[in-house]
């Protein structure tokens, strides 16, 4: 060998160990990252709508709703709708449990066209919290839930699927105010969860939140109040390390009086579209936005008037941390004005609700609605629930699209769907929204309508119950095109 080229082995022999010191050295920095990241971030993203109705020709459904108290008259005392738009009478079995594991059920069966409710504080007694399961012997039945106690009238989709995260936004635990999140375990597999909170001042992740067990077909609360006290918009991230759950958030306030129920969100979204606000007097409304997320993201929130669109609001959202946009009252948004919003993040997703708060209210003061997502608008197909006896108050469809979409309106009854004047045929042009004639209106007090559409949709109603119709608002349920 050369003396060069033993020169160069021997430089190459003592490199050697250098190279590998920080080889290690870089894999143990990229590990340290990956546990410090890893445990606030987003898991894997749910695509299919939350409360989808299985197709007509189903063999089977199931639902799971839930975050009810169980004294009945209590603020989140309440009941659960089920909605056939089938030409099939459906039979249905509702098994209550609470969170002590007393179990309670009952058969129910649905004719076609028509809407079934059921109080779950009638199969469990106590003062606790209950989650209910619903199987179906067949498809084409929507099922959601809605807080009657105390005058409330808030709504919100029960789940067709589990998943391994859950998002929320819009609670408190200020002053006499509890916020309470149930964890509800359907499946057959044990579930450990882990829950952290995003605020105005940041992350935070309570001992007693994290390494949760939830036993199969069981549930259990957290109580917000006990873990991050005095805190006001506040987000929550539920993530199962192992096994899949369903996740629902309670807020109860004694002024204004009233209480709220919301399904999760099962990811976090760079879109989403508040179909319909009213703008009622003596009430605020605002959209809370949360980053669960480690990047800054930019924010911006277009309003659409019934006369046009008004300057966007703009916000960068720090990682882990609510960004309370105050949109009812201000001068962009007039007093009796019915609006539509559409907002737009720059990063990973933030998760988005509409709080209303009514002062002053004796009851029905409160509301939190989940708003459209991506999955939700490209559905094609819509359940806008009705045939409980009073028809909602009000109702829109938003297109906030790049392109027209043409909407049919057809109304469930027992013989098949009948064409509804009004909206059949009707083309909605890009940025705008459709609001619901009276003669829908009327309708929906005797039956469901389906409302199909050749492209990108948001839509809604306003629930009977409540101070102010935003209360009550419940998106369109979804329909399975399979």
């Amino acid at each position: 060998m050369s003396a060069a080229r033993h020169g160069h082995s021997e430089e190459t022999s003592r490199r050697r160990p250098l190279i590998l010191i920080a080889t290690f050295l870089l894999l143990a920095i990229l590990v340290i990252v990956s546990v410090a990241t890893s445990s606030p971030a987003p898991m894997s993203l749910v695509t299919s709508p939350v409360g989808e109705v299985a197709p007509a020709s189903s063999e089977s459904s199931s639902f799971t709703c839930g975050g009810f108290s169980e004294a009945p008259g209590s603020a989140a005392d309440g009941i659960v709708l089920l909605a056939n738009s089938s030409t099939s009478t459906r039979s249905a079995t509702a098994s209550a449990v609470d969170d002590k594991g007393n179990k309670g059920s009952v058969t129910l069966k649905i004719a076609p066209g028509a809407t079934t409710s059921l109080q779950p504080s009638r199969l469990v007694s106590g003062d606790g919290w209950t989650s209910v399961g619903i199987e179906i012997n067949g498809g084409g039945v929507g099922v959601v839930e809605k807080l009657t106690g105390a005058g409330n009238g808030s709504a919100t989709p029960c789940a067709a699927a589990t998943s391994p995260v859950w998002n929320f936004t819009g609670g408190s635990t200020q002053v006499n105010e509890t916020y309470d999140i149930s964890l509800v375990n359907p499946t057959t597999t044990q579930a450990v969860v882990n829950t952290s909170f995003s605020t105005e001042s940041g992350f935070v992740a309570p001992q007693n939140a994290q390494g949760v067990v939830v036993n199969p077909g069981s549930i259990v609360v957290l109580s917000g109040l006990a873990l991050v006290p005095h805190v006001s918009n506040l987000g929550a991230q539920v993530r199962a390390t192992q096994g899949t759950i369903v996740a629902f958030a309670t807020q109860v306030s004694p002024s204004p009086a009233g209480a709220s129920v919301t399904i999760g969100e099962p990811s976090i979204q760079r879109h989403w579209v508040l179909s319909r606000g009213v703008a009622s007097p003596a009430t605020q409304m605002s959209l809370v936005v949360s980053n669960p997320t480690p990047q800054a993201q930019n924010v911006t929130v277009h309003v659409r008037l019934p006369s046009g669109w008004v300057a966007p609001w703009t916000n960068v959202v720090a990682p882990y941390s609510v960004w309370n946009l105050s949109m009812v009252p201000t001068s962009k948004v007039p007093l009796t004005d019915t609006f539509s919003a559409n907002v737009t993040a720059s990063g990973p997703g933030v998760a988005v609700s509409m709080l209303t708060k009514v002062s002053g209210a004796l009851h029905g003061g409160w509301g939190n609605v989940i708003l459209s997502d991506e999955a939700s608008m490209h559905a094609s197909r819509w359940l806008l629930v009705g045939g409980t006896g009073s028809g909602p108050l009000g109702g829109s469809l938003t297109n906030m699209g790049s392109s027209s979409v043409t909407v049919s309106a057809s109304l469930v009854t027992a013989s098949g769907g009948v064409a509804v004047s009004g909206l059949t045929g009707r083309e909605i042009s890009p940025g705008t929204a459709v609001l619901l004639p009276t003669s829908v209106l009327k309708a929906l007090e005797k039956n469901s309508i389906v409302i199909s559409s050749t492209g990108p949709l948001s839509l809604s109603e306003d629930l009977q119950g409540g101070a102010v119709p935003s209360v009550g608002n419940l998106v369109g349920v979804p329909m399975s095109t399979g």
